[in-house]
């Protein structure tokens, strides 16, 4: 049987999903890992939850399927503590998705909350980079822009 990393391996290497065998090796391993009789966010460790970032592509063939990564990372990452520090490896070419997880935890008080308290851990270089991606999606839905500002206030 594989391991969760050769798991996340299998996601990295057909996140493509250009034909018909990477979508199902994909599916397969998303299957594997999202299975409820066999999930336990305690079988990922940390590097693993960063290399699930890496997975995330916006040119992908399958954008529903990719949502089902979504759903299993944010089972793994509660609040985006691991997000936080991935951001430099999703972007460019994920950048979608990037902003597609910022606008959830933004949705989240909790999850703000949380985010907020990593950002205020990070080096200047890191928040500068937060700080784009939370411009970005400000220009992109200007509905955050009072979050994203409450989000970035140091008290």
């Amino acid at each position: 049987m594989m391991t969760v990393n050769e798991k996340i391996k299998v996601l990295y290497k057909n996140r493509y999903m250009k034909d018909e065998k990477e979508f199902n090796q994909f599916v397969n391993s998303l299957d594997f890992l999202s299975e409820p009789n066999w999930f336990d966010p305690l079988k990922f460790s940390e590097k693993d939850i960063k290399d699930i970032y890496t997975v995330f592509e916006d040119d992908t063939e399958s954008h529903d399927v990719m949502f089902g990564l979504l759903h299993l990372v944010e089972a793994l990452d509660l609040h985006g503590r691991v997000l936080i520090h991935s951001l430099p490896t999703m972007y460019p070419h994920a950048l979608n998705w990037l902003l597609t997880f910022v606008a959830r935890i933004l949705n989240s008080i909790e999850a703000t909350a949380s985010f907020k308290e990593n950002y205020a851990k990070l080096t200047e270089t890191e928040k500068l980079f937060v700080h784009m991606i939370l411009q970005e999606l400000v220009e992109d839905s200007p509905i955050f822009f009072e979050r994203v500002k409450l989000l970035t206030e140091t008290n």
